[in-house]
């Protein structure tokens, strides 16, 4: 016993765990060991805060095979990660995607790899759930400005791309351009220097992408603020479910406003489609008809959401016609 280094408090305190967790009350274990019910709880108590006892919440809606298995088969996905989270809030949710998100993510990245990333509160939760890996030449490169608020682009946004690049071991790129700019003549003059044209070409050669959906209900007040013109919100508003790395699109995943398209800085939807590994993380009732466009228009390989979002998608599949 001496190489567990176990005293004999610790011998007792599992001793205790395992008759009470076969299934005996506090009460039926004192009697077992000739102790009080008092010294039970005690013992019980230190067996927790030396980690002898670990306790597993399995919830079979994170495994739901059918589910799994209808979004597999119908998108060709690799993988479909399901969260279930109590917190059912917003942020709750966001929480939840970052922990299993980051699972994902930690799963995929090899020396070598680049890594494309667009800023979301979604991926900030990812990034701050990564832990440390072995990895070498390792990059993480902004494939696109993200709808944000101007407190996000200051105080997170730099640091969940240093979250993300630390993670592995590597470095970052950033953009540093407006996510959308007046004219495709002002577009063509960015695209002139030569940091912004190495960082977009990184993004477009990058192996894996890691991005979120934006739904028109949260970024309404965003929309609102950015040099959108006025006849162009008043497509995405009426066409519009989300936006996909800031593109906009509708049910059909098409781009609503081809013009505003144009005048966007970042990756384009054609190129995320050639994506060897596309990692969606997105949840919640407000998303589905955006995650929706992006599953059935080939935009994901890699699924990561919650069981309602997943469950509300796969009720929205037509019927195959029986011959």
């Amino acid at each position: 016993m001496d190489q567990y280094r176990l005293s004999e408090r610790d011998e007792l305190s599992l001793d205790a765990a395992k008759f009470y967790y076969s299934g005996l009350s506090q009460a039926e274990v004192a009697k077992r060991l000739h102790l009080g019910r008092t010294t039970v709880s005690k013992l019980l108590t230190h067996a927790r805060k030396r980690g002898f006892i670990q306790t597993v919440v399995k919830d079979p809606r994170e495994d739901d095979k059918v589910l799994i298995e209808a979004l597999q088969h119908r998108y060709g996905l690799h993988e479909v990660a399901l969260v279930s989270p109590a917190d059912t809030t917003t942020n709750g949710i966001r929480q939840a995607l970052g922990v299993a998100g980051a699972q994902t993510l930690s799963s995929l990245v090899r020396d070598g790899d680049t890594i494309g990333m667009v800023y979301s509160r979604t991926v900030a939760a990812l990034a701050s759930n990564l832990e440390s890996q072995t990895r070498s030449n390792v990059s993480v490169v902004e494939l696109s400005r993200g709808l944000t608020s101007p407190q996000d682009t200051v105080n997170y946004y730099p640091s969940t791309l240093a979250h993300l690049a630390s993670a592995f071991g590597g470095h970052y790129f950033q953009l540093g351009s407006p996510l959308f700019v007046a004219s495709v003549q002002e577009k063509n003059q960015l695209l002139s220097q030569s940091y912004l044209r190495e960082v977009l070409a990184m993004g477009d050669s990058c192996r894996i992408a890691v991005y979120t959906v934006g739904d028109l209900v949260s970024n309404r007040e965003l929309i609102l603020k950015t040099p959108i013109l006025p006849r162009e919100r008043e497509v995405i508003n009426q066409r519009a479910v989300g936006d996909i790395c800031s593109r906009f699109i509708d049910s059909r995943g098409r781009i609503c406003v081809p013009d505003l398209n144009n005048r966007t800085v970042g990756i384009s939807l054609p190129s995320l489609r050639r994506k060897e590994q596309k990692v969606l993380i997105a949840g919640g009732t407000r998303k589905v008809e955006a995650v929706f466009a992006a599953l059935e228009n080939g935009y994901v390989n890699r699924l990561v959401t919650d069981y309602s979002t997943a469950a509300a998608i796969v009720k929205k599949f037509k019927p195959v016609p029986r011959g």
